[in-house]
């Protein structure tokens, strides 16, 4: 399934096969396989469409070879629901704190648990960049060669400090 056909430029979805488990010899078909795919998005009507398509298309899959597909959904978090005031203060605050030419704002589908959070209270989810790989850090945060350049780590900590400082600020006016 080519994930550009199914989800809109404008919409953000992350399909991830991560694991595949089959079979016991290199030299025989096997009796049976199971794939664990992460689909991440922030939208639950994206998200409930590709539930239905990866469905459909491993069923499709299935019977072209004469075989039989069970797809399981498990829910992890939901998709995280940045609040737009929170970001206009992040952001206002990262630059003042590191400088407009260290700053950037991405949007970021991931699956964590501080999105439940989100359904609470006002965020804004952060990444901290740790390394480049033009400075020879390798792999991404959920790789296994990643390498982070832990001399940047006080920057996270610095962010979430003056982030927090700066609502408390805004809240006590």
């Amino acid at each position: 399934m080519l994930l550009t056909t199914e989800v809109g430029m404008d919409e953000h979805c992350v399909l991830l096969v991560g694991t595949i488990k089959g079979g016991t010899s290199p030299n025989s078909v096997a009796e049976s396989a199971e794939l664990g795919v992460t689909l991440r998005t922030d939208d639950e009507a994206v998200r409930g469409r590709m539930q239905r398509r990866i469905k459909e298309v491993a069923e499709s899959v299935a019977a072209a070879f004469r075989g039989t597909v069970e797809v399981e959904h498990q829910m992890g978090a939901p998709g995280l629901q940045n609040d737009p005031a929170m970001n206009v203060l992040a952001r206002e605050t990262m630059v003042a704190l590191f400088g407009e030419e260290q700053v950037r704002v991405q949007p970021k589908v991931a699956g964590e648990d501080f999105f439940l959070v989100s359904e609470r209270v006002p965020v804004c989810f952060l990444g901290l960049g740790c390394g480049h790989l033009d400075e020879g850090y390798s792999g991404c945060v959920h790789q296994p060669d990643v390498i982070f350049n832990e001399a940047c780590f006080w920057r996270g900590t610095a962010a979430l400090t003056a982030c927090a400082l700066a609502w408390l600020e805004e809240r006590n006016r």
